[in-house]
Order: structure tokens, then C-alpha cells, then sequence
């Protein structure tokens, strides 16, 4: 099966819609388990929570690199930490190779039901990564021409009662 195959309500399952009001709402699994992790889990954890729910996703591309720097722990800790969390669950962890030949990994955050899902949509290759971004790009894109031409809508109704304002 092929990204044309999957329609937009399964993609909609992969898809995190949390922020509201400048308040994070996150599932109680979160706290079920945040009292068994280290410091240094709880910190990863959270900045791969954050990425990913910024970017309205159950889900995230962060690199090792980056993920080191938000949270000032050695990227070698880093890594231990998140093979750590794919084993606890709290997280699963997929390689692929992106569009320019680089291995990259997605951390898909194992937080509701349809996390596992995604990754074994992922794994069984109903989906692939990079499909899933190109998804996402086309999605941004639609959402970018729509919100122009909503403005120039806009700007339309506002000239037309401009008009009517001066006529009558």
C-alpha cells in the first residue's frame, strides 16, 4: 500500500493535537511512568515530547545532536538513554534513509494508542518515512495556499464595504 492509498482520517490517527491556551495537555501514561525514569530519561524524553507536540505529531526527526543540546547531556549519553527508552517502550525508534542518503532516525513517542500504530504501519511498509514527510510537506503547502487565499478574501470583503460605506 501506497501513501495515494491512505486516506487523510488514518493519517489523522498519527496526528497529535495538544496545545491549547498555552497549556500542554499530555496523556496520564506520561506520569504512569515518568517516576521510573533518571533524570537524564525524563529530560530526553521530554525534549523529544516537546519537538514532536510543537510540531502537532505524536512523532519527530530530532537529531542526536540537537537532542544533546537542549537537554546539555553528551551525545554518547544520548544515545544510551533513547536505546533505554525503546526498551522501556516509552518510545520506538526507526531508521531510514532520507532523500539525500543520510540515515536518519524518527522517535515516535509511545504515548497513545495509535503511536504503535504508526510504527508498525511503518515497519510492515504501508508507509515509509520519507513518504510521511513528503505527506507533510503537501499538507504545510495546501495549508499555506489556503490561508492566502483566505486573506485575499479578506482583503475583497474589506474593499467591498469600503465601497458600500462611500456609495451610500
Amino acid at each position: 500500500m501506497t501513501l495515494g492509498n491512505i486516506t487523510e482520517d488514518i493519517i489523522s490517527l498519527f496526528e497529535i493535537s495538544r496545545l491549547q491556551y498555552s497549556f500542554l495537555k499530555m496523556p496520564n501514561s506520561i506520569f504512569d511512568n515518568i517516576f521510573d525514569m533518571s533524570e537524564g530519561e525524563i529530560k530526553v524524553f521530554l525534549c523529544l515530547l516537546k519537538k514532536a507536540i510543537n510540531a502537532n505529531r505524536i512523532y519527530t526527526y530530532i537529531n542526536l545532536n540537537e537532542i544533546a543540546k537542549i537537554t546539555k547531556i553528551t551525545k554518547r549519553r544520548v544515545i544510551d538513554i533513547l536505546k533505554r527508552l525503546t526498551k522501556k517502550g516509552m518510545i520506538y525508534t526507526v531508521s531510514y534513509v532520507n532523500e539525500k542518503n543520510r540515515r536518519k532516525n524518527m522517535y515516535i513517542l509511545n504515548v497513545i494508542e495509535e503511536a504503535e500504530k504508526l510504527y508498525r504501519a511503518i515497519n510492515s511498509n504501508v508507509i515509509t518515512c520519507n513518504e510521511l514527510i513528503i505527506y507533510e510537506k503537501k499538507q504545510h503547502k495546501e495549508k499555506i495556499i489556503e490561508l492566502g487565499k483566505e486573506k485575499k478574501k479578506e482583503k475583497e470583503r474589506k474593499k467591498e464595504l469600503i465601497k458600500q460605506l462611500y456609495l451610500s
